[in-house]
């Protein structure tokens, strides 16, 4: 299929590598196919063979003037989704580590600064629901940062006669806490949870932008401190909305900036999920807790056998009140907390084998239920896939809505993402001996938010507002996702 007569042999190889490589499957559904290929055809007059990488970003790609370089097209086309991936899923502190990074080399440092400034932008044109428009070269250097390189000079530098050593980097807070989850540690791991403890009842008493964590390593007696900004509108309206009776919500808005929206929720009058009277049906407000209630008195006519929902949902609402005291700690130092803490990690397992229950339990008799009750099992099943999320539909200035959603830290996809994290480290500390170039490559790719988390389902609650969809993860929120 070509483009136009007389197109290079290789848009034919880009077109076939888009419908067939796996790796891919991803980018494509109709609707972006023509977008995409529309796109190609609007560029062509004017760039020719530039406009098939010039229209990636219809794919939701970036741009690519490597496209067709040496590399395979299907390998090429990869590390760019893998690249779209990573960048969206940035933390801010992350990016402005790359920011304050210092390079020798002025060539290095202009082209990091570069880069950093075009990732902001492509981040705040996603974030107020536009297309952003960002070169896959310019993402690579945050993402990858470069080594850096002594700028070249004609003259032969003057050998050193005795060279000084390395002068030695202060330990990373986070950097310990991982290493001693690696290395099995756990009074160091016990120090750090209750440093984070102490930390966050002085920040409770009282409130500052940052939280300085200073901890003494038992093992080592090595001093490692730490400091967090903490951006306080954020728990504010976590606390808003992740409460004993509020278990997330919906928000309606025309402010396009995700953060700022979610700020400013107190003003915009939201809807809250409340599990106590979860849905109005014939005139009759129920709570989850009734809804399943006659799930369990009806199923062991339907399939013969008992089931426990009712009972489960109360033993969940239990463990999560359990967890509510420490929103900030599970946001800010979730894992790092949670290493150093066995018996609260203890509940977050079992809060997320009761999730499991209802989710499963409701899923496989949902058909049944269906066909005896429709409203109630699609409210219960509605109601358990609305908690802790705080659902966001957005008025864009052309007219359109977009959808957003983030979850809140009890939302046990969540505490799942931590646990099961800290979950794997212990377990390659036990079956591998690593060297700590390996244990930092480890440690940061299971830490990509999307190793744990694609989609999340959405369906019509609260009261109708619900988003009804499915939303692909696209970013952070002060690392809620």
């Amino acid at each position: 299929m070509d483009r136009a007569p007389g197109s290079p042999e290789v848009h034919r190889q880009l077109l076939y590598e888009l419908l067939t490589a796996p790796e891919l499957d991803s980018l494509l559904s109709l609707e972006t196919c023509a977008e995409y290929l529309a796109r190609w055809d609007t560029l062509r007059p004017e760039q020719g063979n530039r406009a098939p990488w010039l229209a990636l970003p219809a794919l939701g790609l970036l741009v690519d003037e490597k496209l067709f370089g040496p590399d395979h097209l299907s390998k090429r086309l990869a590390l760019n989704l893998a690249t779209v991936q990573q960048i969206k899923t940035l933390r801010a502190s992350d990016l402005r580590a790359r920011a304050r990074r210092r390079y020798q080399n002025p060539t290095r440092q202009a082209e990091m600064t570069d880069a950093v400034a075009a990732v902001e932008a492509y981040g705040d044109a996603i974030q107020r629901g536009v297309e952003g428009t960002l070169d896959l070269a310019k993402a690579l250097v945050v993402g990858r940062p470069p080594k850096d390189e002594p700028e070249e000079d004609e003259t032969p530098p003057t050998p050193e006669p005795t060279p000084e050593p390395n002068p030695i980097e202060p330990p990373s807070w986070a950097g310990e806490s991982s290493d001693a989850l690696l290395e099995g540690r756990d009074e160091d791991l016990t120090a750090i949870a209750d440093a984070i403890d102490e930390a966050w009842t002085a920040f409770e008493e009282a409130p500052s932008d940052d939280i300085e964590i200073p901890v003494t390593l038992p093992s080592n007696q090595r001093e490692v401190t730490g400091t967090t900004a903490i951006n306080r509108k954020v728990l504010d309206w976590v606390q808003a909305f992740c409460s004993q009776e509020n278990w997330g919500g919906f928000l309606d808005t025309s402010e396009t900036y995700l953060p700022v929206a979610l700020a400013s929720a107190a003003d915009r009058s939201p809807v809250f999920i409340r599990p106590d009277r979860v849905v109005t049906i014939e005139g009759e407000e129920l709570s989850l807790q009734a809804l399943l209630t006659a799930w369990d008195e009806d199923l062991p006519e339907l399939i013969g056998r008992h089931t426990q929902l009712a009972a489960t949902w109360r033993e969940f609402q239990a463990v999560r009140a359990g967890l509510l005291p420490h929103l900030g700690k599970l946001i800010y130092h979730a894992r790092s907390w949670l290493d150093g803490r066995p018996e609260i990690l203890a509940q977050v397992r079992r809060y997320l084998e009761l999730a499991a229950t209802l989710y499963r339990e409701t899923q496989e008799n949902y058909h049944v239920m269906a066909s005896n009750s429709p409203d109630w099992a699609r409210t219960a099943l509605e109601a358990l896939l609305a908690l802790d999320i705080v659902q966001v539909r957005v008025h864009l200035p052309n007219g359109k809505l977009a959808a957003k959603a983030v979850l809140l830290p009890t939302h046990p996809l969540y505490l799942w993402r931590n646990e099961r994290l800290s979950t794997l480290l212990r377990g390659l500390a036990k079956s591998t001996s690593m060297d700590a170039g390996d244990r930092e490559v480890v440690r940061k790719e299971l830490e990509r938010p999307e190793q744990f988390l694609s989609v999340v389902r959405l369906g019509s609650l609260p009261a109708g507002h619900g988003l009804n969809q499915l939303l692909p993860l696209t970013s952070q929120v002060e690392g809620l996702p």
